[in-house]
């Protein structure tokens, strides 16, 4: 019987460098009693398929093409208004729009576990306490730029354990940049200058934690400014009612505690609790035999339930799951890592069989119907279609 393939496999964070909390590392503290882990690139979404998504390396932004932000687009945002979870294409300039916080990671994000409520968004109050709060925090964080892409590097809370050989981080606070008791300043240069790394030297960073913001700019309305130069990343925070929090930087100073119009279109870098990441994540896959589609593989975290559902192609109808069960939907509750294979049978049809045709009688199940109405003898005992077939007992 032919025998059509159909593994989905979705890994979490695959491809990027960046290594899970269970090792203890990429770790950093945004209070005194939470640590997190960031997600391993800026957020982006496609409006024409409502697809989320992380950049693919950790300095990638869209730049300019976020002008042509609307609910159609095809081509990739990365700029979002405040709270903008639930529509992020708006582009509405009156900041009284934007007075509900509708947190991003509330979305399945295709790269990035694809479900619901993994990621969320830090506060003001985290922003601040990760660079002007946690241990050792005056060498834990500067300005460079990787992979020609200008921005700001946060290594993590143990990097003096973890820190690679061959490569070397210079803090921007032994650079001029300082404190000046609310945000950042440095008038000694260009805190860009600081740091400066190739792909492959960054990857040697990468592999121990580290995080990029890249300078990505930001929008007002359907106008774009200071990609390259200038770094805005939205907070949880509402400032008033017409403003947000935000961390900015630049060429000459770090400021987590910026606010300014929650109209304006920001740059999102999601976090996900440091215990979220020691829970293990198992795969569900699904092979498929005959003919027809599985739904319902992928990755799920311990204890969670998954669903699969197999629809059988026409001709075909569904029969069993290769471990014996029949259930369809079936519900799994994942403990460990799981390969199914979804068997669909041929369905007999024509004279032979005294049926004509297949028609859908649920939304897994076909059925033939007989050629005629049914007719009992009951001196032979005979039962017989109205064409002629004819059956004992």
């Amino acid at each position: 019987m032919k025998k059509k393939i159909l593994t989905i496999l979705l890994t979490l964070l695959s491809g990027t460098g960046m290594l899970f909390a269970s090792n203890g590392i990429g770790l950093f503290s945004v209070s005194a009693t939470q640590q997190v882990t960031f997600s391993p690139g800026n957020l982006q979404y496609q409006a024409s398929t409502n697809t989320w998504r992380f950049a693919e390396h950790q300095w990638d932004y869209v730049g300019s093409a976020n002008k042509n932000v609307s609910s159609s687009y095809n081509g990739w945002i990365d700029l979002f208004g405040w709270g903008t979870g639930n529509a992020p294409t708006k582009t509405s300039a009156s900041s009284s729009d934007y007075s509900s916080f509708v947190d991003w990671g509330w979305n399945p994000i295709s790269n990035g576990g694809n479900q619901a409520n993994i990621w969320r968004m830090l506060t003001r109050d985290e922003w601040v306490y990760l660079f002007h709060g946690r241990t050792n925090y005056v060498n834990l964080f500067g300005l460079g730029t990787v992979n020609g892409v200008k921005g700001t590097i946060i290594l993590p809370d143990n990097w003096e354990n973890v820190k690679p050989s061959g490569v070397t981080f210079t803090p921007s606070t032994g650079k001029g940049l300082s404190w000046q008791g609310r945000y950042y300043r440095n008038n000694n240069g260009d805190n860009y200058s600081h740091n400066t790394y190739t792909s492959s030297q960054w990857k040697l960073l990468e592999a121990t934690g580290a995080v990029f913001l890249p300078a990505a700019g930001n929008r007002n309305g359907t106008s774009v400014y200071d990609t390259g130069s200038y770094g805005y990343y939205w907070s949880s925070t509402q400032c008033g009612t017409n403003d947000a929090y935000h961390l900015h930087f630049s060429y000459s100073c770090l400021d987590p505690l910026y606010y300014d119009y929650s109209s304006y279109g920001r740059s999102v870098r999601l976090v996900r609790a440091a215990q979220d990441e020691l829970e293990p994540v198992y795969s569900l896959s699904v092979s498929v035999e005959g003919e027809g589609t599985v739904t319902g593989a992928g990755e799920y975290k311990s204890g969670t339930t998954a669903t699969l559902t197999a629809t059988p192609a026409s001709g075909y109808t569904f029969s069993q799951w290769s471990d014996g069960k029949t259930d369809n939907p079936r519900t799994i509750t994942m403990t460990q890592d799981m390969t199914l294979t979804a068997v669909f049978t041929a369905i007999s049809g024509g004279s032979s069989t005294g049926s004509i045709g297949l028609f859908s009688v649920s939304a897994t199940q076909q059925v033939t119907f007989s050629r005629g109405n049914l007719l009992f003898n009951a001196a032979s005992g005979t039962h017989r279609c109205a064409d002629g077939t004819t059956k004992q007992g």
